[in-house]
Order: C-alpha cells, then structure tokens, then sequence
C-alpha cells in the first residue's frame, strides 16, 4: 500500500489521541485499478472506525475522502505524480550540474512507469 506512520500521544489524563500518515501516490506506480484499490481502501478503514464511534479527523490531499469522485483522485494522483517527477528530475540535473552523479539522486518517482513522460509534461 503506502509509507505510513502513526502513534499514540496522552493529550491529558483521560484522553488519548492517536495520529497516522499515509502516502498511496506511489501505488499508482503498478496502474489506476491498484491506486485506486489502495486508495479506497484506506478511506473504507477510515468509514468504519467512525461508523464505530471513534471520533476521526481526516486530510485528504486528493480531496476524495470528501467527494468521492474516483475521476477527481486519478486527477489529484497524476499531478502530484507530475509535481514530483518534475522536481526529481530537476534535483538530479542540478546535483550532476554541480560535478556530482545523476545516479545518487534516488526517488521512488523515479521508478514509475511513465516516468520520461511526467517530467516533460
């Protein structure tokens, strides 16, 4: 699925908050069907812990766990998937500018499929 993190903090003596990260962009890298697998999948997680009662505060940058809109979150994945290759690729070009190997540069991005075309878009 994704990089997550999360953890537990007291916030007073009765009160315990937990906080938790996921990335699914990078699901997109084997195709729509499984990003969007992923993706829906978190969200239905998300569905049921507030079906049972836990109070539950989500930021979905795609905008879908508002909306969803399935053509809106493939529109939301491949422009972040473009922002990313764009500066990935530029990264790399200036660290080999500056007398260094392209090749020490490393981003997931630079693993997805349509790389080449992201970047030049």
């Amino acid at each position: 699925m994704a990089d997550g993190v999360a953890f537990l903090e007291l916030e007073d003596s009765s009160h315990w908050s937990w906080h938790s990260f996921c990335k699914t962009q990078y699901a997109s890298a084997h195709g729509d069907e499984h990003f969007l697998k992923c993706h829906k999948s978190v969200i239905a997680r998300l569905d049921a812990t507030q079906r049972r009662g836990i109070e539950c505060e989500v930021h979905d940058e795609t905008g879908f766990y508002e909306s969803r809109d399935e053509t809106q979150l493939l529109a939301s994945v491949e422009h972040m998937n473009w922002l990313i290759a764009r500066f990935a690729a530029k990264l790399s070009d200036a660290y080999e500018n500056a007398g260094g190997s392209s090749r020490q540069v490393q981003a997931e991005i630079f693993r997805h499929p349509d790389f080449e075309r992201l970047e030049s878009d």
